[in-house]
């Protein structure tokens, strides 16, 4: 009998749910190769018995297993490991060449980046948090607090960005619990949001005329901030399983890649999730073709039917994933916090980066937000906006469905703020949504998800900001205007 009870570690006083903590270790087991694909699972009843847990609590953990496709479930046979999934500690890895791993960072002329507005008072945005949600309470005694602290301290006077924080610790401590990292303070560097994050990681990272990889469909904002420094950026596909890494490869073997930026728990624009299997698979090719990958986890804490799989940075173990994310999605998209997660060199050299642009950050929101962390606070707030959040989706994709279903195609997304709707060939977006401007709906018309010299027909509906009554404005609008 395999020894699951000694490989298998579970403790009852951590806050981790404990079928969450009985996956995370068949997945570590599983990356290792320590238990091989196509292995048969003990029956549910059995691992209760081995675990000493309620066997309710090991169907809980199959059954998160099978949603995140680490195994398959076989009527009359059992439970087995994929067969796809590559296990990337089977096969010993052959870096290809040598390269610095912090080029020296040069500043070129940046591109004006401008974002449309509109003076429409009815807006379905791209996926952002209603800040009419937002725990200003809870904002307002933290940050109040927070001030005389500093000023107590002299904290506002006596600055040093190099010197750890107790906000960095806070917010490692914080990462660790809920994606399953494993850093320190000194991997953390705070940012104003996961644009500065974007941009201080291909600052640092790429030089003029080095080859980045992104999707065909991409996130405008990663994109202009790729273009600015002068980067050729090469498209690989995105399908039903997120970013096509059998092309990433492809492109690989031809061409010398310096970074991938990669949006894996809901792809941006068409809130895909990127499968175990090829997030395994690309953090072979990094260490393969020596590249890195720049994770941009915009709205990991929103997913409604299970568990989210676990950012590639939890299996990183060379270094080469710098994780990015923010508060604002959790909180309101005007309360600017965000983090990254780097091996510990490149934390100095973007936080020298961060001066060049930023000089001290906003210190007092740094500690508010991170008080309001340890406190438990901001897991309070997501739970309750998990659950609004999840009843708009579905009365959103109702409407759409109700009302648009003959021109419109959607899957409803598992996880996010937002739904990707393309529209039939005979339908011209760019029209309809002129037409709903001029009726006082603001409707983005796709165009900025497109690939090169490609019109999908398509874009993101976000519904989160959106209350009921809303949404049913806005469809019938677009409804009148199709």
């Amino acid at each position: 009998m395999f020894p699951y009870k000694s490989l298998i570690e579970i403790d009852k006083k951590r806050k981790r749910a404990l079928y969450l903590q009985i996956s995370d270790c068949f997945v570590g087991l599983i990356k290792k190769g320590v238990i091989p694909p196509t292995t048969a699972l003990p029956g549910s009843r059995e691992m209760a018995k081995i675990l000493s847990v309620n066997r309710q609590t090991v169907v809980a953990s199959y059954d998160e297993l099978e949603s995140q496709g680490w195994v398959e479930v076989i009527p009359k046979r059992g439970t087995f490991v994929k067969e796809e999934l590559p296990i990337i500690t089977q096969r010993k890895l052959k870096k290809i060449r040598n390269r610095d791993r912090f080029p020296h960072i040069n500043l070129y002329q940046n591109a004006l980046i401008i974002d449309a507005k509109s003076n429409c008072k009815l807006v379905i945005d791209r996926g952002t948090a209603d800040d009419r949600l937002a725990p200003i309470d809870s904002i307002s005694r933290a940050y109040r607090s927070a001030l005389k602290s500093c000023q107590r301290s002299r904290y506002l006077s006596n600055i040093d960005i190099f010197k750890l924080d107790r906000s960095e610790e806070i917010v490692s401590n914080y990462l660790n619990r809920t994606r399953g990292l494993r850093c320190t303070r000194e991997n953390i560097i705070l940012t104003q949001g996961s644009q500065m994050g974007i941009y201080l990681a291909a600052k640092t990272l790429i030089l003029k005329n080095d080859s980045v990889i992104v999707g065909e469909t991409s996130y405008k904002g990663a994109d202009d901030v790729f273009k600015s420094i002068g980067t050729k950026l090469i498209e690989a596909k995105v399908d039903k399983h997120g970013l096509d890494i059998n092309q990433v490869e492809s492109i690989c073997k031809r061409r010398n890649i310096k970074c991938v930026y990669v949006t894996p728990h809901h792809h941006l624009p068409t809130t895909v999730t990127l499968s175990a299997g090829r997030r395994m698979k690309l953090l072979q090719l990094a260490s393969i073709y020596d590249f890195y990958i720049i994770e941009d986890d915009y709205d990991f804490d929103y997913h409604y039917k299970s568990s989210p799989l676990l950012p590639l940075a939890s299996s990183d173990e060379e270094g080469r994933v710098i994780y990015v994310g923010s508060m604002s999605k959790n909180l309101a998209p005007g309360i600017r916090f965000g983090y990254m997660v780097a091996n510990p060199e490149l934390i100095i050299e973007l936080k020298r980066l961060r001066m060049m642009i930023d000089r001290y950050g906003d210190l007092v929101i740094e500690r508010a937000i991170t008080s309001m962390i340890h406190e438990g606070e901001i897991e309070r707030h997501l739970r309750k906006c998990l659950k609004i959040y999840r009843e708009r989706r579905d009365y959103f994709c109702g409407l759409l469905n109700e009302k648009l279903g003959d021109f419109v195609h959607f899957e409803i997304p598992q996880g996010g703020l937002a739904v990707w709707c393309e529209f039939v060939d005979d339908i011209d977006l760019r029209s309809v949504t002129k037409k709903a401007i001029e009726k006082g709906l603001f409707i983005s018309e796709g165009s900025i998800y497109s690939p090169q010299k490609k019109n999908l027909n398509a874009t993101r509906m976000g519904f989160a900001s959106l209350n009921f009554g809303e949404m049913e404005e806005a469809v019938g609008i677009l409804q009148g205007c199709i």
